[in-house]
């Protein structure tokens, strides 16, 4: 076991998390003044605690891809375990975690706290992505701007996101779908959006196999669910809570947005139905 102290530097961080394998971070403040990079088969703890700030404009926790990363051929197997996310001591809009042409990645117990425009968590162009016991809550937008979820879907494109190197001809931008994403008894709350999908590429592609288990949402501006494009999708146990407590529970699948429609070109398509749909103890509004 590697221990990283607040005392690193985040250079000095990501050194580790290149060359280390199982890495546990000290309990502390960590001052990021660049993004976290996360590659293969590594294990991280963060002891209770641990708080990391953004002092930079960028992204705070990224799994490794450059312009030549194509399918799911980027970082794969890793854990993550704990740790807080504290985006707005930065005012810049970013996602504050993304993963990217990713297999195999899990995110327990994670706190992301006050993200500025975008997304908290992007899942983009990912296979089998487990979110557990997280808590996402604070997170900004222009009100104009409804397709800002807390937790995105999201294929390979250029448009949707920039990969530092990476021209919009890059090999990375392979409209690569997500398939097998869990999100499992995590709590987001105080955001524009909750979960879900806001473009469709030209080509006739789905993500594939998403679920949400025991998630719960909490005075969700928009829509808790804003969805297409998706051939099976499961929810199991979701409650909606806005302005007090609703009963029934009911959540708010979305299916269009004002504008940020699709991606890829100008030109606009209508949103593509989604497939084979099994709700379970969740009431539909």
């Amino acid at each position: 076991m590697y221990y990283i102290d607040p005392t690193f530097t985040t250079k000095k961080i990501n050194k580790a998390l290149k060359e280390q394998i199982e890495i546990t971070f000290r309990r502390g403040t960590y001052k990021l003044s660049e993004c976290l990079i996360l590659h293969s088969g590594r294990s991280v703890i963060c002891e209770d605690g641990v708080l990391f700030e953004r002092h930079h404009k960028g992204r705070m926790l990224q799994t490794f891809a450059d312009e030549n990363t194509t399918k799911y051929n980027g970082v794969c197997g890793v854990w993550w375990h704990g740790g807080i996310f504290k985006a707005d001591t930065n005012e810049t809009p970013a996602n504050v975690i993304t993963l990217f042409h990713a297999k195999s990645i899990s995110l327990d117990g994670v706190d992301v706290l006050g993200c500025r425009g975008y997304h908290s968590i992007e899942i983009n162009a990912c296979k089998g992505v487990a979110i557990r016991e997280c808590f996402i809550k604070g997170q900004s937008s222009k009100p104009e701007e409804d397709f800002r979820e807390a937790i995105q879907i999201d294929f390979a494109n250029y448009d949707g996101l920039k990969i530092k190197g990476a021209k919009n001809t890059a090999k990375c931008y392979d409209n690569t779908h997500c398939c097998n994403i869990s999100v499992i008894d995590t709590v987001i709350a105080d955001c524009p959006n909750g979960f879900g999908t806001h473009s469709v590429s030209f080509k006739e592609d789905y993500h594939k196999k998403i679920e949400l288990k025991n998630v719960k949402f909490y005075n969700i501006k928009g829509k808790e669910i804003q969805l297409f494009g998706v051939d099976e999708f499961e929810l199991d146990k979701v409650r909606s809570e806005t302005s007090g407590c609703i009963f029934p529970p009911r959540i708010r699948i979305g299916t269009k947005t004002k504008g940020h429609l699709v991606t890829g070109g100008k030109k606009e398509i209508e949103p593509r139905r989604n497939k084979n749909i099994r709700i379970e103890s969740t009431v539909i509004d």
